[in-house]
């Protein structure tokens, strides 16, 4: 590959706009509360929806200027929680995830990659940034699990929250993880058991379709 390619993150646009936006808004609403001028808007309302913009426009700015860079070495994931990086060695097979959806099959907002090995995971990755990802990807295991629980109903003793969440130690490879990288290796082990697939990259985090980037990785790939 010879240089590094780095992806800025759909999320992370207009970050400086919307928090400029939000703070006029704001300053427009105090200015003007005692005015008459929004008579048929109350000045809460007002006060709510530029504090929201201020705190979205706050979240887009504190992300990393780049959510993705991949050079010869691998791919490098980037959070404001923290990051990982995986080999492209270690990666066994990139596309978009699906599940089952009626007698066809739904594609999820998300790149997917099969590792070869989950320690290329768990060993670089922060903690502060598994325990964000357990958290994120609750949806995703719900949408893998769902044909497992009819009606969120309890079946063999085994409940939704139970799988959600697993504390105990996880072993792979010898290797033994407790804390918030077993947590997440819980998680990995269900999503690759339901989905086939270890890592998921959300469509967010990208600058195009899910299904063009893995296109892009799945070049680069072949071109280490």
């Amino acid at each position: 590959m010879n240089r590094s390619i780095k992806i800025k993150a759909i999320s992370k646009r207009n970050g400086l706009t919307v928090t400029i936006a939000g703070v006029a808004l704001l300053a427009f609403v105090t200015l003007t509360s005692g005015m008459g001028l929004l008579a048929k808007i109350p000045t809460y309302v007002g006060v709510s929806l530029s504090l929201a913009a201020i705190f979205v426009g706050f979240i887009k700015l504190r992300e990393p200027d780049y959510s993705l860079m991949m050079d010869d070495s691998g791919v490098t994931y980037q959070h404001a929680r923290g990051r990982w990086q995986i080999p492209w060695s270690d990666i066994q097979r990139i596309d978009v995830p699906t599940v089952s959806h009626g007698l066809s099959q739904k594609q999820l907002p998300y790149v997917a990659l099969r590792l070869k090995s989950q320690l290329s995971l768990l060993d670089n990755i922060s903690p502060r940034l598994a325990s964000y990802l357990v958290t994120e990807q609750r949806e995703l295991v719900i949408a893998a699990l769902k044909d497992d629980f009819s009606d969120w109903q309890c079946k063999d003793g085994t409940c939704p929250s139970e799988v959600l969440y697993k504390f105990d130690d996880y072993k792979i490879e010898n290797k033994v993880y407790r804390g918030l990288k077993a947590m997440l290796g819980h998680r990995v082990a269900t999503l690759r058991d339901k989905l086939g697939y270890d890592v998921y990259i959300p469509a967010s985090a990208l600058d195009r379709e899910p299904q063009e980037f893995v296109g892009l990785l799945r070049k680069l790939k072949a071109s280490i």
